[in-house]
């Protein structure tokens, strides 16, 4: 997926920043975290100036069109009447939001889960979209480590040659001779499986010996395996290779060879992601935006405000305390209903894995 990328950042220390700057350059790297960055927003530019700095706003947000979902992004504060004084650079983030909206929108946790709600800060300005999808997404990264399942679309690519997303822990396979001798009988890391475009066996030299062909795989979706049936004719193929005779030598000099399988493979759910995934998602993505309202009823950590005048006073008291937010019930709710439905999502897409040795 490509652009746009849309992203938030907080302005931490507004009064202290405001001292020495009055705007905010933007930087992208497309080569990782760590990568060279470069500035996408410029002095006087007309699709991307930089952004003004105000007294009355630490959330700002910047709308890359043509960013893309793996792309890293760092802002620095500067002068705009000299070129030349920049500040050093604040923690860079992911704009890897537009597949979380596949899974929820901003609209869709604001109307279920803070309902009734005053979602604006002090000056009466809302928290941006891009606040609750920084939040989703996080959520959705620690729920896919969780219970060990694709919710968002991906590529897992074990080689990315050919134009494939190569992600974090992306898996190679075993040889087995009792799984070769069963169809290569093959359990993926990451499901649903939506579709395998290629499986290759690839010798520690990097030598192909056969890249099976796609029409042979047989692949349980919901279970994550996959087992090569030859068609008629096929099976003297499978059994010899494109390097000659060298797997029926492998039979006579070993059981098992270490990540020899190469593959290629699209996990997630195609036809959109289940009402139990996502509402377990929205619940997780709704606590921090509760965290940072509650704060702002009245006052991180007070409880009671009074103001009085000439014999006449008027108090507001909330629940909030120095330890407690001021939606601090909701999100106790929120924090055992997710405790119990990641139990229940587990059993039902994980289950007890096993597999055959």
């Amino acid at each position: 997926m490509s652009g746009p990328a849309v992203l938030n950042f907080v302005v931490q220390n507004l009064r202290a920043v405001r001292q020495f700057y009055d705007e905010i350059r933007v930087h992208r790297s497309t080569t990782g975290r760590n990568g060279a960055y470069a500035e996408v927003t410029g002095a006087g530019a007309a699709e991307y100036p930089r952004i003004p700095l105000r007294d009355d706003r630490i959330v700002y947000e910047f709308a890359h069109r043509q960013g893309d979902p793996t792309d890293w992004y760092r802002i620095t504060y500067s002068l705009s009447t000299d070129n030349t004084v920049e500040s050093s650079t604040c923690d860079p983030i992911r704009a890897d939001l537009e597949q979380v909206r596949d899974v929820i929108t901003a609209q869709e946790i604001k109307t279920n889960y803070l309902f009734g709600l005053d979602l604006t800060d002090d000056f009466g300005n809302e928290l941006p979209d891009s606040v609750f999808e920084w939040y989703a997404l996080a959520a959705v990264d620690l729920l896919e480590s969780q219970i060990d399942t694709a919710i968002r679309t991906r590529v897992i690519d074990s080689s990315a040659t050919d134009g494939g997303i190569s992600t974090p822990g992306d898996e190679f396979h075993d040889f087995l001779v009792q799984e070769y001798y069963k169809f290569i009988w093959l359990q993926v890391d990451r499901y649903p499986i939506i579709s395998v475009d290629r499986l290759r066996l690839v010798l520690p030299n990097g030598q192909e010996v056969i890249n099976f062909d796609p029409s042979w795989f047989k692949v349980n979706s919901a279970k994550g395996q996959i087992m090569i049936i030859p068609s008629s004719g096929s099976v003297a193929t499978i059994t010899l290779g494109q390097s000659g005779a060298w797997l029926p030598l492998v039979y006579g000099w070993t059981d098992f060879i270490p990540e020899v399988f190469e593959i290629r493979y699209t996990a997630g759910h195609a036809n959109g992601v289940p009402a139990a995934l996502k509402n377990l998602v929205g619940k997780m993505a709704a606590i921090g935006p509760l965290a940072i309202l509650g704060d702002l009823i009245i006052g991180a950590g007070i409880a009671e405000q009074n103001i009085s005048m000439d014999g006449l006073m008027q108090g507001v008291r909330s629940t909030a305390s120095a330890t407690n937010s001021g939606f601090g019930a909701r999100v106790r709710q929120y924090l055992a209903e997710i405790k119990q439905e990641r139990k229940d999502l587990y059993r039902y897409y994980r289950g007890i894995p096993m597999q055959v040795a």
